[in-house]
């Protein structure tokens, strides 16, 4: 019966076959007899100590090697992963047991091979890290999913990151068209009070993907695109995504976003986006502490961007008071030289009754009565508002809709010349305020001398 065995050689791990014995770096394994035919038993865990710089950790995968228990990483220094070619490293992984914990180490998974994930629902958990660490993938990468889990308070901050070189692939096993049970296909999940990252490099074709529970998402593609999705969907919730445009060329990302409360997606860099980005109001935060607490959804425009535009969505919540004021944020970086706006806007739109219909349709102040509820209260507010930053190619919007569109220091919003432009409350000069208190002086004192 083959063994699944580890040797030191050349200041490395390898996880092979036909070794006598095996060495970690400061760390400890589980038993090598345990290790049988590629694949570790229930409960078996790997344990590995980051080394310094002048001798760095690293384990060679060269069978179909598969760990039912957890990978637990400490001690600083590199850690690196070398899966060959036709080769795989499969981790368990639950929100209460198995998973991996990069802890303070940076480390790296590459290789021709393919990591994958046993767990029940195809996820990569990753239970530990503090500042400063990470784990890379630069390997083939199939998984469902990344899940944060904060098990026995070892979770403070880490990132992982897909697909980094852009020379491999990061799929999901089942297309969600073929799942029509499933509300996403790639599932990425955070913890409160931590600080959660996962980045999506190189060429990146998922399906619709779910983001929620306070964690960061960074979309860095050269190419990405939803095209095993069945709905064309990137939900964000309790959440941030943002989008990192390339500098040299537009950035076109395929896919609707849906801000499902609580949520900011942010545009840095030059991006093409070619769907309308839905914004759900009349709903709560996934965290909710009272009933009657609306979750807050927020843009920000960093660098030129064009958009097919905001679908402002009725999406009713009996337990709130939906007649409460709702504002989308639209927050402005400054117009770039040789640009000429920041945000570009096809529609702005009201839609009632449905998550996953988009539609042009309604306005700001229509109240929309459907079995779902009605839209009431419904703002714009732009921060960091000036003249010339935001074109809008079709005006949907009434008079009175335009009374909803507002920004601190600013009033009389409306479309003139293909750009959204207000005017600038005027703010009396120094000598108009000593007129005004001078006159309040007077007023005053006339006031007492009547009396």
């Amino acid at each position: 019966m083959k063994k699944l065995l580890f040797s030191f050689i050349a200041g490395s791990i390898a996880l092979s076959a036909g070794a006598a014995e095996f060495f970690s770096v400061g760390g400890n394994w589980s038993d090598s007899s345990a290790w049988r035919d590629g694949v570790a038993p229930n409960g078996t865990n790997i344990n590995i100590r980051g080394s310094s710089a002048d001798l760095k950790s690293s384990i060679v995968v060269d069978i179909d090697a598969t760990v039912d228990g957890s990978i637990s990483q400490w001690g600083g220094g590199k850690i690196t992963w070398d899966i060959l070619s036709g080769k795989s490293l499969t981790l368990a992984g639950s929100s209460t047991g198995a998973g991996w914990n990069p802890d303070n180490t940076a480390t790296i998974v590459q290789g021709a091979g393919t990591f994958k994930s046993s767990a029940s629902d195809g996820r990569l958990y990753v239970y530990g890290g503090t500042k400063g660490s990470s784990l890379t993938f630069t390997s083939n990468v199939d998984l469902r999913g990344v899940s944060f889990v904060n098990r026995s308070n070892v979770l403070k901050e880490t990132t992982v990151i897909f697909n980094a070189t852009g020379s491999n692939s990061l799929t999901t096993s089942t297309p969600n068209s073929a799942v029509t049970t499933k509300i996403a296909d790639f599932y990425i999940t955070g913890v409160k009070d931590t600080t959660t990252t996962v980045k999506l490099m190189g060429n990146v074709s998922l399906g619709d993907i779910r983001i929620s529970k306070y964690t960061n998402v960074i979309i860095d593609s050269t190419n990405f695109s939803l095209a095993k999705s069945r709905y064309g969907l990137i939900d964000v919730q309790d959440s941030t995504l943002e989008f990192v445009g390339d500098k040299g060329k537009a950035y076109t990302v395929s896919g609707k976003v849906r801000l499902n409360g609580n949520a900011t997606v942010i545009w840095t860099g030059v991006n093409s986006y070619t769907n309308l980005t839905n914004v759900d109001f009349n709903v709560r935060s996934l965290d909710y502490s009272t009933t009657d607490s609306y979750a807050e959804n927020t843009v920000i425009v960093n660098g030129r961007t064009d958009s097919a535009g905001f679908c402002l969505v009725d999406c009713w919540d009996a337990k709130l008071d939906y007649t409460k004021e709702k504002v989308l944020k639209i927050q402005l970086g400054e117009v770039a030289e040789g640009d000429d706006y920041i945000l570009k806007l096809a529609h702005i739109s009201v839609l009632a009754g449905t998550n996953n219909t988009y539609a042009i349709t309604d306005s700001l102040t229509l109240n929309n009565k459907t079995q779902q509820g009605k839209i009431e209260g419904l703002f714009v507010e732009f921060v960091n508002f000036d003249n010339g930053k935001v074109k809008l190619t079709n005006d949907l919007l009434t008079e009175e809709d335009w009374t909803h569109v507002r920004a601190d220091g600013w009033e009389n919003f409306r479309l003139e010349n293909g750009y959204i432009t207000a005017d600038r409350i005027a703010v009396p000069e120094p000598a108009e305020w000593a007129l005004i208190f001078g006159a309040i002086a007077l007023g005053f004192v006339a006031y007492r001398r009547r009396k």
